[in-house]
């Protein structure tokens, strides 16, 4: 009997494995891949698990001691300040989920007013923009950034659907007819329109999502923003 489950989880394996080799990028597009140019900076890179920690267990205490006192919540809305970062961005904004993920991703190091200033995630640098995009008028609130090595591209809104297309960590546009209520999917195109289909929202960042900054004050790190593309 032991001798024919491990026949079978054999099998299994071997058709997963098989499965996974034959996925391949099928169209080369404009791509951002993945960079963590702070975990050069290992003081840094403690105090960024400590936040991601806390944000799992929705320590409030520990995240309000480590942003600043005129962190940036909303820049359009005017929104600053630890008791803003609380109300608005924690209880209103699934702050803990969406500051864990970006801080998860990776970040880079900024120069900003003559001093280092690390962004998370490494999507929102944009660095990693130009020249790529510069013959495009790039609207980043329809702006998306793959996350996958292999992202598929569906053809319809479902994982049953046949794939479109598999891209390499791809800068896509938002469609405009697309369900922009759709909490699971998005209606998407590359810049150059040659594959259009849909992606699950999970793989991938928005462009006008949240941008988490952290600096250096003293001995230690404050996140002084969390606000969005706004």
């Amino acid at each position: 009997m032991a001798r024919v489950l491990s026949f079978f989880g054999l099998l299994l394996f071997l058709s997963v494995s098989t499965g996974f080799a034959q996925q391949k990028v099928t169209h080369a597009t404009f791509s951002c891949k993945p960079v963590n140019e702070t975990k050069a900076v290992p003081e840094l890179a403690a105090f960024v698990q400590q936040v991601i920690t806390a944000c799992a267990q929705k320590d409030t205490v520990f995240l309000m001691n480590a942003v600043g006192d005129s962190v940036a919540v909303s820049h359009g809305g005017g929104s600053y300040g630890k008791a803003d970062f609380l109300e608005d961005f924690l209880k209103k904004m699934e702050g803990f989920t969406s500051l864990k993920e970006a801080l998860a991703l990776g970040g880079t190091i900024e120069k900003e007013e003559g001093r280092e200033v690390y962004q998370f995630p490494y999507v929102q640098s944009q660095r990693f923009y130009s020249p790529q995009l510069d013959n495009f008028d790039v609207d980043l609130y329809a702006t998306v950034i793959g996350l996958k090595p292999l992202l598929p591209v569906y053809a319809k809104p479902s994982l049953k659907a046949p794939k479109a297309a598999v891209l390499a960590y791809p800068l896509l546009e938002i469609a405009e007819d697309g369900d922009h209520e759709d909490p699971v999917w998005a209606k998407v195109h590359t810049f150059d329109k040659k594959v259009q289909g849909f992606v699950q929202w999970k793989d991938v960042y928005a462009a006008s999502g949240i941008t988490v900054q952290i600096v250096k004050e003293g001995t230690g790190f404050k996140i002084v923003s969390v606000a969005p593309f706004d």
